[in-house]
């Protein structure tokens, strides 16, 4: 599954690339989304449009984790750790890329959300995978996953 693993790579630095836009970029970039949901009539505020940011692009990562972790190295209780501290590790690298970053500030809050976000990504492919045939992780008869 080296292609998850890479996909998961260029994922995570896409949200890199994100926090290390200055301030004024990055507010023109939330900006343009709050004017597109307004225009189609939904109640956001660029505050909303941020915060959901936050969360959507980690819940996005936790997914891209879990499958790039699939017939890998790490199995049980070494993968449960290893995931763990990914959801931690990222939103802390992330949030201490912001503090270099022109007019930007990072926030312990923000952490909590994109930890909570990719926890959410891991729970979400667990479930699917729990409810697919043939999915739950259990070997097959050819000793494969």
């Amino acid at each position: 599954m080296k292609k998850w693993k890479i996909l998961l790579a260029a994922y995570i630095a896409v949200i890199f690339i994100h926090s290390a836009m200055p301030a004024d970029l990055s507010s023109e970039e939330s900006g343009r989304i709050t004017e597109l949901l307004l225009r189609l009539h939904l109640p956001v505020s660029e505050y909303l449009v941020r915060k959901s940011a936050h969360f959507l692009e980690y819940l996005g990562m936790g997914l891209l984790l879990q499958k790039s972790l699939e017939g890998g190295r790490f199995a049980g209780y070494e993968r449960e750790l290893f995931t763990a501290f990914a959801c931690l590790a990222v939103p802390f690298a992330d949030e201490t890329i912001q503090l270099f970053s022109a007019g930007r500030s990072s926030q312990v809050t923000d952490i909590w959300l994109d930890m909570a976000g990719a926890a959410c990504g891991v729970a979400l492919y667990a479930a699917v995978r729990a409810a697919l045939p043939g999915k739950s992780g259990r070997r097959r008869r050819n000793g494969r996953r």
